[in-house]
């Protein structure tokens, strides 16, 4: 892979580009997953491809490619380099690179079990063994189980004499269980809703979260769902559960500071974000107790990857602290008023961690003034 990466920087600087840089990627990636008792899906494939980026007169341009030969790598690399000078003709101004320093690291996730050496039928077995499970609870319509794993194979190279090699694997999976019961239905999930949890582990996160114990609770709990009192309206204090503090945190905080949205220039799903320039260093959060901090580098994290990396720009998929540049000093200093409190111990999901200070105990979290809507079967609704 080197030598993919040394024959896209010389035919870059060939070609006239002032700066370049080179990733080559090889990513495996197995998932299975089985509904009522079938397989749902059982997939393993591999992609390798190398993307190329060059600054030249002036203008960035990019090109990738999975023709991994001399020729592939430096046509790919020659590409690059003349949508840079296309791009030229309509820029603003030359790009200028911050000055940086050379780094030369290589870093590997830390896991003990390697999923891939673990045979598939045995990992199905297992899935399909919780599925059961779900089903034996009476009023249980829908058992679904699912698991992802994926190994990540960085080599990055810069013309400035970078090198940096890293390897990450995530494994991620859960249970959930539906019950439809007229018009209404309930879902419980375990350990997160949207696919469980994800984590930089090996095959031992699936063995410690043992589905096989938590399948019956989760399935009687969507089941009791239906029978749940009516949630009161009115204002007053409420406690949040973690994952519901994750969710919350993740639409508040997490979707505003995404800088596309802050600079107006991306308004699908989420919406835009009411964190406008202007409202930097000035706006109120949350309360005076409160305080988010976007960390990547906790043990296991998803985003976490090799200081070294970070360093010399090495984009890699961390949506948290990517984003957050423009809001960076808000982020370390947030105020807001009492009706937003958000207090908790930590929280961590596949995008990144937040830790909140003044930690109440572990999965329970306070949210004061909050007024909540009446909705049968389910836990108030902020509009906080």
């Amino acid at each position: 892979m080197w030598d993919l990466a040394n024959w896209a920087l010389d035919t870059a600087r060939a070609r006239g580009a002032s700066f370049a840089d080179a990733r080559a990627m090889d990513i495996r990636q197995r998932d299975l997953s089985t509904k009522n008792g079938e397989v749902g899906t059982l997939a393993e494939n591999e992609s390798i491809g190398i993307g190329i980026r060059v600054i030249a007169s002036g203008a960035w341009g990019f090109a990738s490619t999975d023709r991994l030969t001399r020729e592939g790598v430096q046509a790919c690399a020659a590409q690059a380099v003349a949508i840079a000078k296309a791009s030229a003709l309509a820029k603003r101004h030359n790009v200028v690179m911050a000055p940086e320093q050379a780094h030369v690291d290589t870093w590997q996730s830390p896991f003990i079990k390697d999923p891939f050496q673990i045979p598939l039928e045995r990992q199905l077995d297992l899935l399909l063994a919780a599925d059961q499970e779900m089903r034996r609870v009476a009023g249980v319509t829908l058992a679904e189980t699912s698991m992802q794993f994926r190994r990540i194979e960085y080599w990055f190279a810069s013309s400035i004499g970078s090198r940096i090699h890293q390897v990450k694997m995530q494994s991620g999976g859960g249970i959930t269980a539906t019950s439809f019961q007229g018009d209404e239905i309930q879902k419980r999930s375990y350990p997160n809703s949207f696919g469980g949890q994800h984590t930089l582990q090996g095959y031992e996160l699936i063995e410690s979260l043992d589905f096989l114990r938590h399948a019956p609770r989760v399935a009687e709990e969507a089941v009791a769902l239906h029978q749940a009192a009516q949630c009161p309206e009115g204002t007053g204090t409420i406690l949040l559960e973690s994952a519901q503090l994750g969710l919350q945190i993740h639409e508040s905080v997490g979707h505003p500071i995404e800088l596309d949205r802050v600079l107006g220039q991306e308004a699908n799903f989420a919406g835009m974000s009411f964190l406008t320039l202007e409202k930097l260093n000035t706006l109120k959060y949350g309360s005076e107790i409160v305080n988010v901090v976007a960390d990547a580098r906790l043990e296991h994290g998803p985003s976490t990857r090799c200081d070294t990396a970070r360093k010399s720009s090495m984009w890699l998929p961390t949506r948290v602290s990517s984003t957050a540049r423009a809001w960076a000093r808000l982020a370390t200093t947030m105020k807001a008023s009492p009706r937003s409190v958000l207090t908790s111990s930590r929280m961590a999901s596949s995008r990144g961690t937040s830790r909140i200070a003044r930690p109440l105990p572990p999965l329970a979290f306070l949210v004061p003034q909050a007024r909540c809507a009446p909705r049968v079967g389910t836990a108030c609704r902020l509009f906080a």
